[in-house]
């Protein structure tokens, strides 16, 4: 079974009746939800819960991101909708809706940043970055993998929420 995250902007997030909240330390963020599966110096990496907590000087949490857009262990929420299912333009007419101005769209498409909601989205690739040629080109099996990339690439592929002026640069 899933299990649902809620991101909750300027906050944290929420997985059942567990809140993972900016600002809290390192010790009892892992008291709460467990041993990471992998960790660097200032990260811890979840794969059970598909991902990645970043951890300030001072071992406060400061970023918390999802991983998709194909998610198999959770179900993110933002707004009430999951935004790997959301085509790209549509998650960020809505971030923009929730965000208001003070928006840096410096690497748009393939990255945004709300300031005002300290929420951040990224993909690697964009549709328009797989050649119509190289997928008529392809052998049958190539073809398939283009094609599930193009479709791959109308979606964001990470979420993530900041503390307070996290995208502030």
């Amino acid at each position: 079974m899933k299990r649902t995250i809620e991101i909750i902007p300027l906050k944290g997030i929420k997985m059942d009746s567990i809140d993972v909240i900016l600002g809290d330390d390192l010790e009892s963020i892992t008291n709460i939800i467990g041993k990471p599966d992998y960790q660097e110096e200032s990260q811890l990496y979840y794969d059970r819960y598909e991902f990645r907590l970043d951890f300030d000087l001072n071992k406060k949490l400061e970023f918390i991101e999802l991983q998709g857009p194909y998610t198999n262990r959770v179900i993110p929420l933002i707004y009430g909708v999951n935004p790997f299912e959301l085509e790209a333009a549509e998650l960020v007419t809505l971030l923009k809706e929730k965000n208001g101005s003070n928006i840096d769209d410096a690497e748009a498409p393939y990255c945004y940043c709300f300031r005002n909601i300290s929420i951040g989205v990224w993909r690697q690739n964009i549709p328009e970055d797989i050649s119509q040629s190289e997928i008529r080109d392809a052998t049958d099996e190539e073809r398939k993998i283009w094609i599930m990339e193009q479709n791959k690439a109308k979606h964001f592929w990470t979420i993530g929420v900041g503390n307070i002026g996290y995208y502030d640069i």
